[in-house]
C-alpha cells in the first residue's frame, strides 16, 4: 500500500533539511515543497494567518514511522501537521520509477 504523509512549515531551510533526509535515507523517491500556502488557523484562542510551505511526501507503509520521526526531529513548530493517507499509483511507468527509487 502506498501512503503520502504531508505536513507544513513556514521556514524554507526546514522544509528542505525535512525533504533532504527523506530523500537520502530513500524513506520516498521525491518530496514536493509547494511554497505560498496561505494558512489560516486558531493558535492560542487567536485566529492567526501564514505563508507557508507544505510538503507533500509518497512513501511505503515500512517508511511512514521513520518519516514521522525526521518531521518531528527536525521541524520548527511546538505542534507540527502530519497527516497520513492512503494513495494509489494510477501509472505504471510511474509505480516501477517509485518502487526502483525507495528503500524496500
Amino acid at each position: 500500500m502506498y501512503y503520502k504523509i504531508t505536513t507544513t512549515t513556514d521556514n524554507k531551510e526546514i522544509a528542505d533539511k525535512i525533504s533532504k533526509k527523506i530523500i537520502e535515507l530513500e524513506y520516498s523517491p521525491c518530496v514536493q515543497i509547494i511554497n505560498n500556502v496561505h494558512s489560516v488557523y486558531r493558535w492560542n484562542n487567536k485566529i492567526e494567518e501564514s505563508l507557508e510551505y507544505k510538503l507533500s511526501i509518497k512513501t511505503i507503509n515500512k517508511h511512514t514511522k521513520g518519516i514521522i520521526k525526521i518531521i518531528r526531529s527536525l521541524h520548527n513548530y511546538e505542534i507540527p501537521e502530519i497527516i497520513k493517507s492512503n494513495i494509489s499509483l494510477e501509472n505504471p511507468d510511474y509505480q516501477k520509477w517509485f518502487l526502483e527509487n525507495i528503500k524496500n
